[in-house]
């Protein structure tokens, strides 16, 4: 069940590429509409999930300090920063609230790649 769990878990992550390509695509051009925040927000929820859960199926608080630690660290801030700045997105009235929530998840990738990178070299 672990390796699937695993298996799911590492597939799932290039959907959330996407989406999260995608979010920064609408932030920063436009032209794929407003849902492309939600759906890329939902996939990053539902790829932290996941990995919460192979984590504790898998015991990752004995994978040792990148595994067990700095990458699922990561893996919460990216969702932390792609709500708050969807949060603030929604709040802005001077119509650049879609920019602000592109630079969120804009850094919400820079996170999911530095967590892909360390688990890889781990």
């Amino acid at each position: 069940m672990s390796e699937t769990l695993l298996t799911i878990h590492d597939l799932f992550q290039y959907a959330a590429m996407i989406a999260v390509l995608a979010a920064i695509w609408e932030g920063f051009r436009g032209g794929l509409g407003p849902r492309v925040f939600d759906a890329a927000g939902w996939v990053l929820r539902i790829q932290l999930v996941l990995g919460i859960i192979v984590w504790l199926v898998n015991s990752g608080w004995n994978l040792g300090a990148v595994q067990g630690v700095i990458h699922p660290i990561a893996g919460v801030a990216a969702v932390g920063a792609a709500e708050i700045y969807t949060a603030r997105g929604n709040r802005v009235t001077d119509g650049s609230g879609s920019r602000t929530k592109g630079m969120g998840f804009a850094i919400a990738l820079a996170l999911v790649i530095a967590a892909i990178g360390l688990a890889e070299v781990a």
